[in-house]
């Protein structure tokens, strides 16, 4: 059996893309400010409906909205298109968030996308033009506070690095 040289690079190239959307998403979980900035160009520009800003204004601004409104938050990936033009990709993420109100009075639900442009600079691929586009939104009923007894018996998430994920090795 041969190698395709091209169609493996653009396993390759894919997989990079997928690395930078979950390092994102991972980031943003966390409040891991170096994180959510390393899937992004430094010059790239990211807009999330009224707020338009760099990495780190993202970042900045991410952290904050999600710490004054929810006690927690997660941001789910869903399939990836991809439309490759040499050193360019232009992709389509869809996304799901759901997120437990400071409160406990109902957890916020959305659905949307992530239109990206990716570009390859010195080898590596990263978000350089970023739009949030927001499909649907709703709410869901809590039936369990996050006091729930099973939480007293698992590890819960940490919004810094003290959270088990960073930890190396796992023992």
């Amino acid at each position: 059996m041969t190698i395709d040289e091209a169609a493996l690079q653009r396993l390759l190239d894919r997989e990079s893309i997928r690395d930078a959307l979950i390092r994102y998403s991972r980031g943003l979980d966390r409040h891991d400010t170096e994180i959510v900035v390393s899937a992004f160009h430094p010059d790239a520009v990211d807009t999330h409906g009224r707020f338009q800003g760099d990495p780190e204004e993202l970042a900045e601004w991410g952290n904050r909205e999600h710490a004054k409104r929810w006690l927690a938050h997660n941001h789910y990936l869903g399939n990836t298109s991809f439309d490759f033009d040499g050193d360019v990709c232009h992709t389509e993420t869809y996304v799901l968030v759901v997120q437990r109100r400071e409160d406990e009075t109902g957890d916020d639900v959305l659905g949307g996308r992530y239109v990206d442009r990716f570009e390859r600079r010195s080898g590596q691929w990263r978000i350089a033009r970023r739009v949030l586009i927001l499909d649907w939104t709703g709410e869901m009923p809590v039936t369990r506070p996050r006091s729930h007894r099973l939480l007293d018996v698992y590890d819960t998430g940490r919004w810094d690095r003290d959270d088990l994920s960073y930890r190396r090795p796992l023992e």
